[in-house]
């Protein structure tokens, strides 16, 4: 691992420098090789107080608890200020209370003290402009962290839900975790998108599916991110920060006993982690980050892919989703080759779902197949009675002309098989041919009728 950044800076590399690639490979879950760099870059300078913090907060994340508790006995308080100081006292309880150490009195006596700080010092530590103190947004990861596992636990009476399950500064009258649920939303406001994923992680198990949908599950969440991508000023940081939120979100949507399941929320959902993937591998190209395809985030859209696809087959099998649902899923699953999906609906729906169902584009769900190249897909749904195979978009466009426009020579087979030609033109006047041609994609020239040259 430590090659990967061997070119990165000279010689004299400062420790801010060493520290940020920390952070970095941190955040990406690299443990191994975050452990790794520290090591070998960070260790000699473990009683520095951004060094201490940073490597802790790693530690706490991946559930390394018998570490933190070492290095935190070890630490050197001296150094640290009053807010580093309480941070780190936080963090090494959050770490004892996780690992079962402690007795229900000592976790409430625990909360208790880390609140009473919070609730001094949140005057000094947020803004009036809405900037809030990163070391004191941690520490009220911390103190949620320490609640929700009293929580967990059922140490908190009722009495105790009324004082704990919101920051001190929120009124006493708020609902459960409804202050948590507003300080995400500030966090998310003043950027701090690393510490507003942490803060989610811990709270959609705990808030009502009510409030999840209304604070933490939204539509429009990624406007601001998907601006600054458009204006080429989004950085990987932010980006991952997004991704990584995006994933927690579309695996949470899974485990929700919903009727019907949202599914096709958490199908929305991993289609935003591929996009940000998109981006961000994107930006690593060109800068030789050699970490970054490696991230946990990224790799984790393809396990969430499969949990997806395997929620959906069981949904289908056992009636889960209503008819509404059902056809959407048709065009999602055409478009992804999931033939699985496809003849589940083809076969169990096919008094209730039309195999022309369109998208608010026109689009069939052979036209997605077809795009897609998926053979198989595209033979199931040829296969089905009353299936349109020549039908057109609101561009215009047929199943064919993507087939031909992507080079996929078995699917432009079966359609010409079915009628397609490659004279047809689209809204565009552009042809099938013509769209072939364009692509380079000789043999399905010659399987048009034209000569591939």
């Amino acid at each position: 691992m430590a090659g990967d950044f061997a070119g990165e800076h000279e010689s004299g590399s400062t420790v801010a420098a060493d520290l940020e690639i920390f952070v970095r490979l941190a955040h990406r879950s690299l443990v191994d090789d975050a452990l790794d760099w520290y090591g070998t870059r960070l260790k000699r300078h473990e009683q520095e107080s951004r060094v201490l913090v940073e490597y802790t907060d790693m530690l706490l994340q991946e559930g390394l608890y018998e570490k933190l508790v070492q290095v935190v006995d070890d630490a050197n308080f001296k150094s640290l200020s009053a807010e580093e100081s309480q941070l780190l006292e936080s963090t090494l309880d959050l770490a004892i209370i996780r690992s079962k150490r402690t007795t229900e009195a000592e976790i409430l006596e625990k909360a208790a003290r880390c609140r009473d700080y919070l609730k001094e010092a949140y005057s000094t530590k947020v803004g009036q402009d809405g900037h809030i103190n990163a070391i004191f947004a941690r520490t009220v990861r911390v103190y949620l962290g320490i609640v929700v596992a009293a929580s967990d636990a059922g140490y908190l009476t009722e009495a105790d839900h009324n004082v704990f399950t919101n920051p001190p500064w929120s009124s006493p009258s708020s609902a459960r975790w409804s202050g948590f649920l507003t300080w995400y939303t500030q966090l998310r406001a003043s950027t701090q998108s690393w510490e507003a994923h942490q803060l989610l992680r811990l709270l959609l198990p705990v808030v009502s599916p009510h409030d999840a949908f209304a604070t933490l599950i939204h539509r429009d969440q990624f406007t601001p991110i998907t601006a600054k991508i458009k204006s080429h000023s989004a950085d990987k940081t932010a980006l991952l920060a997004e991704l990584a939120t995006s994933n927690t979100i579309c695996a949470h949507l899974l485990t929700i006993s919903f009727n019907p399941p949202p599914i096709l929320r958490a199908i929305a959902y991993l289609g935003a982690s591929r996009k940000l993937r998109g981006v961000l591998l994107q930006l690593a190209a060109p800068t030789d980050d050699y970490t970054l395809p490696r991230a946990k985030p990224i790799l984790r859209i393809d396990d969430l892919a499969q949990s997806i696809r395997s929620a959906v087959h069981a949904g289908l099998s056992r009636h889960a989703f209503d008819t509404d649902t059902v056809e959407k899923l048709l065009l999602t699953c055409a478009g992804e080759g999931d033939a699985t999906a496809v003849r589940l609906i083809l076969t169990l729906y096919k008094a209730d779902v039309s195999p022309n169902h369109e998208d608010q584009q026109w689009r069939t769900p052979l036209s997605h197949a077809a795009e897609g190249g998926h053979e198989e897909v595209v033979e199931l749904l040829l296969g089905t009675k009353g299936v349109d195979a020549g039908g057109r978009d609101f561009a215009g466009r047929s199943a064919l002309s993507y087939a031909a426009a992507g080079g996929h020579a078995g699917v432009v087979e079966m359609l010409v098989a079915r009628g397609g030609r490659g004279e047809e033109s689209d809204g565009e006047g552009r042809t099938v041919m013509e769209r072939a041609v364009e692509g380079g994609h000789r043999r399905v020239v010659e399987l048009l009728g034209g000569k591939g040259g």
